[in-house]
């Protein structure tokens, strides 16, 4: 140890207080992380509700259109009616995109997760080291 001060040492040498600012902003990245997937997925569940609320507008159309036909037969119509829906179809599009988009936010949170584990196993690291050499001191 070539410094006399140890916290200068630590500072510079070690950069004790860097990697403590770098956690910080990566804490900070991981909660606003965290914030975006809550939204998305209160978008999904909203996005989900109105698909619901659509398939059975479609179902109530067309079981008045179609009411002469057996409940077997109008299962099968009915799939074809969801499918070609245009505003489902915009909704499944919809729930697509929220779903990438929550994909890449949960990929996101598992990189910031693994890089805080990085820097609390360094830190801890520096804390015994810095320790050790108060110990030394000492002696």
């Amino acid at each position: 140890m070539a410094d006399k001060n140890p916290v200068a040492y630590a500072e510079g040498h070690l950069g004790v207080h860097t990697l403590w600012n770098h956690a910080q902003e990566r804490f900070e990245k991981y909660e606003a992380a965290l914030l975006r997937r809550a939204s998305l997925h209160t978008e999904l569940r909203k996005i989900r509700d109105v698909q619901t609320d659509a398939e059975m507008q479609i179902m109530q159309d067309g079981k008045a259109k179609y009411a002469e036909i057996s409940a077997t037969a109008f299962e099968k119509i009915y799939k074809t009616l969801v499918h070609e829906n245009q505003d489902h179809q915009k909704l499944r599009m919809e729930e697509r995109e929220r779903q990438c988009d929550l994909d890449l936010v949960e990929a996101e949170i598992s990189a910031h997760e693994y890089q805080l584990k990085l820097m609390n196993s360094r830190l801890i690291e520096l804390g015994g080291l810095l320790n050790f050499y108060a110990a030394a001191k000492r002696v």
